[in-house]
């Protein structure tokens, strides 16, 4: 028997850095829990306290639909690749997942009893599952374009939903008989798509790509008007029309009640209050009592004739008091609640990983701010990330912030508001931190008083990265400069000393110290590596051959490899005896934004713009891993300095760890 190739797997041990995320509206599950989206999991949050209270796990494909089942102990979860998961709130196991869609779900629905589930996709297709047998019951095809909303829809009188309503991006309305499984109605009275729609009483309320609300009315017929009608059980006419004050495309509808909550692409709400049935007869025969008043009073030579008085119920009629209400950004979606006869708590998802939360008082219809959810993640998606020392803490910066995570917890125990980041790192003993901005600036922080303790303008443009060795540090920029920093103390205060610059034609975007302590290696915008001695500054060598600039590099412990990622997908390894190419090979579908290596070892890992992490064997040039998870681009990633742990951060927000374990990979087995 030949020998064998083995390694240790790293598994995913954290998803963090997210307080909710994608275009999945949050979902409230009582007044003080609400529940959203956070790429593959499913998050609960206490609006309280500000805590997560539990953590509905997925697989690998991001959420797209919550929808929580009457008597809240059970929601079901829509997937991106079609799939459907049921979960029990008290344990946060899921039960059941259901496949039949070939495309993104985008929407769910249960039935008034909680025994059927419609769900509706991207490929245009409607499935009723029966949730006691957890199984599909039948298709309903009809829509060309995708289904953005469905609702049950009961007759009066009886028990029993047996109708569907869809909306979709085919500009139609459907009513579906559910025990024939056939259309009765199909509407086209709109210009646009319908992107969204709920169900009032006897008022079916649609959004389209304009801030007008347009509302149908559902009439059911007699014996005698279906032998009329084809045998419809009932007809769909228009009914009227409320406009926003926003003049954005609606994007998301609910209502509570008697109340009617709107909103669009910007950050404004609008709120309608519904006129109960003994309100809008009273204003009803108020205006026609108006109109006749007017007409009366109409001379003979002005056309009197041709005044119409609609003596029927309009949508003026029941539309009482609305308001609009500015949160505190772009919105995605948000749930309304009430928590007593008088107040309605809304919570409102941002494009900005955070939640508002707002309370009405619908008596008055006044909305008051309650807070936000925002210290759990980054407002924007976080560019750099490092580990301590000890391995026990993880810096992140963003634009907004950086902020210091335990890896134990995965949770933030610090946060330091600072300009855009774009590099950082630990300084000895973990206790302060250098902060590279886009500006050029470089800061001095204290990580225990979330302190700025000195600033300084660095460099003329951004700072790309800071690299520590055990003496200095040295940081690089779009200006073509190195400079190398100490540490000194100065009247028993810590601040930064410029000790040497290395001046250089072409932006540099990487660099790189040799543990040997011999060579620094610097990363250039015109695609090769410039090696100089480290004690010097004097040139040593160059590597080329990447054809687009290179934006990482690493050299083993050893002090013998240099392996470098550049935009053009490929990773080179080099020998540092003569700078020559080992290997070079295309790592990724996209580009390479992070190469590091496994401590002690010539194993090391490449991060892609493609969302992978990849382990590689720079001795025999074989793949050994696969790390996926990121539903967007990777922005930045390493390996921790004990070589257990793997950090990565993205464009989707997410901050994700993974961890060695004890299980054995052999690669002939692969």
């Amino acid at each position: 028997m030949g020998l064998t190739t083995q390694h240790l797997k790293y598994h995913p041990v954290g998803v963090f850095g997210l307080v909710t995320s994608g275009r999945c509206p949050p979902a409230f599950i009582s007044p003080r829990v609400v529940a959203c989206a956070c790429v593959e999991n499913v998050l609960l949050w206490n609006v309280v306290t500000g805590q997560r209270v539990a953590l509905l796990r997925g697989e690998t494909s991001p959420v797209t639909h919550i929808a929580l089942r009457p008597g809240n102990t059970v929601m079901a979860v829509g997937y991106q690749d079609g799939s459907i998961g049921m979960f029990e709130l008290d344990s946060g196991e899921r039960t059941v997942l259901l496949h039949g869609h070939k495309r993104a779900i985008q929407t769910l629905v249960w039935n008034s009893s909680g025994t059927r589930l419609a769900s509706a996709s991207l490929d245009t297709e409607i499935i009723v599952w029966d949730a006691v047998e957890e199984s599909g019951l039948y298709r309903l095809r009809g829509h060309k374009e995708k289904v953005n909303s469905v609702s049950f829809l009961n007759k009066p009188g009886e028990e029993k939903e047996r109708f569907l309503i869809s909306v979709s991006s085919d500009r139609m309305i459907k009513i579906w008989d559910l025990d024939t499984q056939h259309c009765q109605v199909s509407d086209i009275h709109h210009k646009a798509q319908i992107n969204t729609m709920v169900l009032m009483s006897d008022l079916v309320i649609c959004a389209s790509d304009d801030a007008t609300l347009r509302f149908f009315k559902i009439t059911w017929q007699n014996d005698e008007e279906k032998r009329f009608d084809d045998g419809a059980e009932l007809k769909l006419e228009y009914f009227g029309s409320a406009n926003r004050n926003a003049t954005d495309k609606t994007t998301f509808l609910t209502v509570s009640k008697n109340l009617l909550v709107a909103h669009g692409l910007k950050n404004a709400i609008d709120i309608w209050k519904f006129n109960d049935a003994a309100e809008a007869r009273k204003r009803q025969k108020k205006r026609v009592k108006k109109a006749k008043r007017k007409m009366d009073a109409t001379d003979e030579g002005e056309n009197s004739s041709e005044i119409i008085i609609n003596e029927e119920e309009t949508i003026e009629d029941r539309l009482g008091q609305n308001i609009s209400h500015k949160s505190g950004g772009k919105l995605r979606g948000l749930s309304v609640i009430h928590s007593s006869p008088q107040e309605v708590k809304i919570v409102v998802q941002h494009t900005s990983n955070q939640l508002q939360i707002h309370s009405l008082r619908s008596d008055v219809m006044l909305v008051e701010n309650l807070g936000k959810l925002t210290l759990a993640g980054h407002r924007d998606s976080p560019l750099a990330v490092t580990f301590s020392s000890d391995n026990r803490a993880i810096l992140t910066g963003s634009n907004d912030c950086v902020k210091v995570w335990a890896v134990e917890t995965c949770k933030p125990v610090r946060t330091i508001e600072t300009e855009p980041v774009t590099t950082l790192a630990y300084v000895r003993g973990d206790r302060q931190a250098l902060i590279g901005t886009k500006t050029g600036k470089l800061l001095l922080v204290d990580i225990a008083s979330a302190d700025i303790l000195e600033e300084k303008e660095a460099h003329e443009g951004e700072i790309w990265q800071i690299k520590s060795s055990k003496q200095d540090w040295a940081t690089v920029g779009t200006d073509g400069q190195m400079k190398m920093w100490k540490l000194d103390f100065k009247k028993d205060t810590l601040t930064l000393k410029h000790t040497k610059t290395l001046q250089l034609k072409e932006s540099i975007l990487g660099i790189e110290f040799t543990m040997d302590k011999k060579f620094i290696a610097v990363a250039l915008i015109d695609s090769t590596v410039k090696v100089f001695y480290r004690d010097t500054l004097k040139f040593w060598n160059s590597m080329y051959g990447h054809s687009l600039p290179v934006n990482c590099l690493a050299a083993s412990d050893d002090s013998t490899l240099m392996a470098t990622g550049s935009a053009d997908r490929t990773v080179k390894i080099w020998g540092m005896d003569f700078a020559d190419c080992h290997k070079s090979f295309v790592a990724h579908e996209k580009g390479v934004v992070s190469v590091s290596w496994v401590v002690d070892t010539h194993l090391f890992f490449s991060m892609g713009k493609d969302g992978v992490i990849k382990q590689w064997d720079a001795d025999g040039f074989r793949l050994i891993q696969i790390l996926s998870g990121h539903q967007d681009e990777i922005n930045m990633g390493l390996v921790s300095y004990n070589g257990d742990m793997v950090c990565s951060v993205g464009k989707d927000k997410s901050i994700r760890l993974w961890e060695r374990s004890e299980e054995v990979l052999v690669l002939e087995d692969e």
